[in-house]
């Protein structure tokens, strides 16, 4: 494997096992509640999870360069991420394992086996 590849799975890896350690550490305590008028606090996750999708499904597969994928792939895992914390440290504990596990579904999509089809150019 050429080791800039193997960037994309240390990334991959690193972004997944960090959510995951925060959720497990931080997030399982939370005694966060949301009052009636801030219902709309628990949609707040679906932005960067919806967008996150769009890059993987829509964006990522169109450029064929390592170098071009990168910051793209970047990008994607962090929102991702970025909606998982928000759930954590925002929502009550039953909307946060809701977003938790679909923010770690949305990850599992960016696992790099596509990583064998880039050019290294």
């Amino acid at each position: 494997m050429h080791p800039k590849r193997f960037v994309l799975w240390i990334l991959w890896f690193v972004i997944t096992g960090g959510l995951c350690t925060i959720y497990f550490f931080l997030g399982r305590n939370s005694t966060v509640s949301i009052s009636n008028g801030n219902e709309v606090l628990r949609f707040i996750p679906l932005m960067p999870l919806m967008l996150s999708l769009v890059v993987r499904i829509f964006l990522l597969p169109k450029f064929k360069s390592l170098t071009k994928v990168l910051p793209i792939y970047i990008i994607g895992l962090s929102m991702a991420e970025g909606a998982g914390f928000i759930a954590i440290f925002l929502l009550p504990h039953a909307d946060a394992v809701n977003y938790f596990t679909t923010a770690v579904i949305v990850l599992l999509m960016y696992v790099p086996l596509f990583a064998s089809n880039l050019e290294e150019g």
